[in-house]
């Protein structure tokens, strides 16, 4: 067969050559984007997060029995509820009520919780965040004892749990701020900050 017949013979099957070819095409376009996100690294891969305006990751919907502080741990490794109470207004954290859905803001890195070391900062053994039984720190004579009124600010470097405290109440007595309680939870190692007893003695960091 000469060259003009060849020629003749492609010209006549020129569309079916073009859908061949075309098919190569994007057949081998295939494989290399395949192989790409193949061997791209996970934290690489493009995210399929929601994300909004106002930079809302998720929401979560309280169950029965949870804390502000447990539904932070969850989602922060450093358990500031902080960014969740003000994200949802929410001026008193130890009123939430079961079924209320809650904007999951993204953790804010420059937060003063965010600067402590990962050894220092507490985190939940279990994702279930089962509460854990405190132990009672054995006293030591310069321990302070029960202040009578509840409302008297606490001036030394340790206090005695009373019935009715909670974290927020004694940050406030000690510092005028309740939002330092995380303080004292780190300063005692407390992993679960909702669960205090009466006759617990507490560290108030200076």
């Amino acid at each position: 067969m000469d060259l003009k017949s060849i020629l003749k013979t492609l010209k006549l099957n020129e569309s079916t050559i073009s859908t061949v070819l075309g098919a190569i095409v994007i057949l081998v376009l295939g494989v290399f984007v395949i192989n790409y996100f193949k061997h791209l690294p996970s934290n690489q891969l493009p995210s399929t997060a929601l994300t909004t305006e106002n930079n809302i990751q998720t929401t979560h919907k309280v169950a029965k029995g949870e804390t502000l502080s447990q539904i932070a741990f969850k989602y922060y490794k450093s358990g500031d509820w902080k960014q969740i109470a003000d994200a949802n207004n929410i001026t008193d954290p130890n009123v939430i009520e079961v079924g209320q859905e809650l904007k999951i803001p993204v953790e804010q890195t420059e937060t003063p919780i965010a600067q402590a070391t990962p050894a220092e900062t507490p985190v939940p053994t279990t994702p279930t965040f089962t509460p854990t039984p405190v132990a009672t720190p054995t006293a030591s004579p310069s321990a302070t004892p029960a202040v009578a009124n509840p409302n008297e600010a606490i001036s030394a470097a340790t206090y005695k749990v009373v019935k009715g405290d909670s974290l927020w109440k004694i940050s406030v007595r000690a510092y005028g701020d309740g939002y330092k309680w995380v303080q004292i939870a780190k300063a005692n190692k407390l992993h679960n900050p909702d669960l205090i007893h009466p006759g617990n003695i507490f560290v108030l960091p200076r």
